[in-house]
């Protein structure tokens, strides 16, 4: 005890500080993948998508999130107590008396009344801190690194940010299996069907010239369209001779784009007479690849 106050007297400024403060890079990352999971989820969300791809891309929006808040955890510290800050930025004051365990690895782990606290190895001054406290709880058991080490050091870096660096191997599998439910194939519980005749057609063109086929339909805003009925070919001209002659037509179209207030895509198309457009024409690219 005397020889930790005659250090502490020699050199009080040594005792204050802070650490624990994670680099600045950590929350940057966390607003990245905070962001792009939450506009793939909102995506998925307004295309219906299923519940597993939700809760998978949730689960990587609260992961992001949790990055972000770790710019909040800090340590201040003096000859009398320490003061724990968490990532909600609540703060929890403590006096060194209360300290259990010290563990000091590569990360530091501070055991301290019910709380532990992890002061990862690329935060500052942890291993600092780490010496100041056991010279102020010199009651508190203190592993040595080499005590510290998982698994008797077997387990290389156990206590680092590992789950950083599994996100970023992550991040571009997530996006294409989210590509790939895109593009998956439709199943026939996914649609609604209309019943109704064709008020009027017309054909447009995309920016890399090919002709869309659009049908204004009654009591829908919106205009129905394909890209897979060509101008003509022999589909248009029964489609032309169907709608001169007001023939009912059953639009099919996914139950998500309902409330589109654009154009929305055709998936099936027919009448009594013809199939201009089937759902397994549909998929058949989604199939085949």
């Amino acid at each position: 005890m005397a020889k930790r106050n005659k250090h502490w007297k020699k050199n009080p400024k040594w005792h204050c500080g802070t650490a624990g403060m994670i680099p600045i890079f950590v929350p940057l990352l966390g607003i990245v993948d905070f962001l792009l999971f939450f506009i793939l989820f909102l995506i998925a969300l307004y295309q219906s998508a299923g519940i597993p791809t939700l809760v998978g891309l949730g689960l990587f929006c609260l992961l992001g999130l949790v990055l972000i808040l770790t710019v909040n955890q800090k340590i201040t510290y003096t000859p009398e107590n320490f003061t724990y800050r968490d990532m909600l930025r609540i703060s929890h004051t403590y006096s060194y008396s209360q300290i259990k365990k010290i563990r000091c690895g590569k990360d530091v782990i501070i055991h301290v009344g019910h709380r532990i606290i992890l002061i990862d190895q690329m935060a500052g001054n942890g291993k600092k801190f780490a010496h100041i406290a056991r010279m102020h709880a010199p009651d508190a058991e203190f592993l040595t690194p080499e005590q510290a080490k998982l698994f008797g050091g077997n387990v290389y870096n156990p206590g680092e940010f590992i789950f950083i660096f599994i996100l970023v191997g992550l991040m571009p599998v997530a996006a294409a299996l989210f590509l790939l439910h895109t593009d998956r194939a439709i199943s026939p519980e996914e649609l609604r069907q209309e019943t109704c005749t064709v008020t009027s057609y017309q054909f447009t063109e995309n920016e890399d010239g090919d002709k869309r086929l659009e049908l204004e339909l009654p009591g829908y805003t919106a205009a129905f369209y394909t890209w897979k009925i060509q101008p003509d070919s022999a589909e248009m001209l029964q489609i032309e001779q169907e709608t001169a002659d007001k023939t009912t037509f059953i639009v099919s179209f996914l139950k998500s784009d309902q409330n589109k207030k654009d154009l929305i895509p055709i998936v099936q198309l027919e009448s009594a007479d013809h199939v201009y457009l089937s759902l397994a024409n549909y998929n058949y690219d989604t199939l085949k690849a």
